[in-house]
């Protein structure tokens, strides 16, 4: 089989990396894309690994809609998500004028003054009519020719996608071309928050992977996805903590490798995506002040160390002393 995977950044490959190793092992075809916009300087070791070891296995860049169409489209997509957090049952406030911001954010400046007040937009969003209307418009835009083209040349068997419902997607509309060319289209569910606090999926796929039954629920209640095409098939991200092969790194190899003497007491800090908390290096110095304060003697010798998230590439692990 020939398999399409159309997705948004090689920073997130490891996500789905043991798929995509599973289908090159059983002899398949894979041909992953990448928004060039959110890649260019993030490139993951393992793609190269895996691009020298098998030569049934290619990378490249998304095609994207004209620009006319990709404007619409996300403004109707904008509205469904937004609408998709007032709909629902138990949504968070947070989460919804984040999007409230997103969606008026992308309006023309001379129809965001006329729907910005608060009580429009929320009659707006609440409505399940103009919720359907805007996915019978953004549904019924004509396909990109450049995408359809993309997928005709490499004609593939099947067409995967992932995570298609963040702000600026380009994946979607890979899914969109499938379906209209009759080729199987999946979206296989990148995080465990990936169908609670990000937008609306805009293209109803022919299968949907979610990790469990939880999942499941808010595939199906949040995004309207039919049951029948859904698939528990568990967290692939997961997957490498599973393998046999893997043995624990020893304490005198670890000790190495972050610098710390012999059996030192250390706290591990744990950060986040710079998207998420920004710049938070300033964090544990802060924490390592507050610990020191409180338990004065007794932090003599306690280490903190690091691990910024992989998605904040530019950050290397340290430790304070």
């Amino acid at each position: 089989m020939k398999i399409l995977l159309a997705t948004r950044s090689e920073t997130v490959f490891s996500n789905y990396q043991t798929i995509v190793e599973e289908l090159l092992a059983d002899g398949h075809t894979v041909r992953i894309l990448f928004d060039q916009m959110w890649s260019a300087s993030n490139r993951s070791p393992m793609l190269d690994s895996l691009l020298v070891e098998h030569s049934k296995f290619e990378t490249g860049w998304l095609a994207k809609r004209p620009r006319v169409m990709r404007r619409i489209s996300f403004i109707l997509q904008e509205f469904r998500s937004l609408s998709s957090y007032h709909l629902r049952d138990g949504g968070h406030q947070y989460y919804e004028e984040r999007q409230r911001k997103y969606f008026l954010g992308s309006l023309p400046s001379w129809v965001r003054i006329i729907v910005q007040p608060d009580v429009i937009v929320r009659t707006m969003a609440q409505s399940n009519s103009l919720f359907r209307i805007a996915g019978l418009i953004d549904s019924s835009l004509p396909v990109s020719g450049a995408i359809k083209s993309d997928i005709e040349a490499f004609a593939p068997d099947l067409i995967l996608a992932t995570p298609t419902n963040l702000r600026y997607s380009n994946e979607p509309e890979y899914l969109r071309v499938g379906n209209s060319l009759g080729i199987p289209t999946v979206i296989c569910t990148l995080t465990w928050d990936n169908l609670t606090t990000k937008g609306h999926i805009p293209v109803i796929p022919k299968c949907l992977f979610t990790w469990n039954n939880t999942q499941a629920k808010e595939a199906r209640e949040i995004h309207r996805i039919p049951s029948n095409t859904i698939r528990v098939t568990g967290s692939p991200t997961f997957d490498k903590w599973l393998d046999q092969e893997l043995e624990p790194m020893q304490r005198q190899e670890f000790e190495s490798v972050t610098q710390l003497a012999p059996d030192t007491r250390f706290i591990l800090y744990m950060g986040s995506s710079a998207n998420i908390a920004g710049d938070e290096g300033h964090l544990p110095v802060d924490l390592a002040d507050n610990l020191a304060s409180v338990l004065g003697p007794g932090l003599a010798g306690l280490k903190i160390l690091v691990r910024p998230s992989p998605a904040t590439v530019s950050i290397r692990p340290r430790h304070f002393r």
